[in-house]
């Protein structure tokens, strides 16, 4: 099993009908493809983690590479694995939106989210990678 972290910027003037579009389009070929990941999406910022075939895996980070709706792209890591981190979902996805932190105390939203990160099993480095950058998104801490 193979898995790969990336982190992107949203093309500027990303809408959520866009959004919208990207998610039916991964969660269609993750499912044919038999690819389970997670990605999030924060303040035009996009982290994910994908799972599975590692050619299928590079192929699919090739086609984002140039997507339109990407202005940048960084990965971060990528290794192998015994088994799948999230085997039940073939695109796991939260947008932390302006009206998430309005409905709850941004803080506390965060604080929560981020308890759930470090409770989360992190047996690979690419795991580990991806809630670090996670972490890093939700603190705007970009130093580390």
């Amino acid at each position: 099993m193979h898995e790969i972290t990336y982190y992107s910027l949203a093309k500027p003037g990303l809408r959520a009908e866009d959004i919208a579009a990207i998610l039916e389009t991964a969660r269609s070929f993750n499912a044919t493809n038999n690819i389970s990941g997670c990605l999030l999406y924060h303040q035009n910022q996009f982290i994910q983690i994908l799972e599975g075939d590692a050619l299928i895996l590079r192929d699919l980070i090739a086609r984002i590479k140039i997507d339109k709706r990407h202005s940048f792209f960084y990965p971060i890591a990528e290794g192998e694995k015994e088994q799948r981190t999230f085997p039940n979902w073939t695109m796991a996805y939260r947008q932390f939106s302006d009206d998430d932190m309005k409905t709850v105390n941004e803080s506390l939203f965060i604080s929560n989210f981020l308890s759930f990160a470090n409770l989360a099993q992190k047996p690979t480095h690419t795991i580990q990678s991806f809630w670090e950058r996670v972490q890093r998104l939700l603190t705007n801490d970009y130093t580390s």
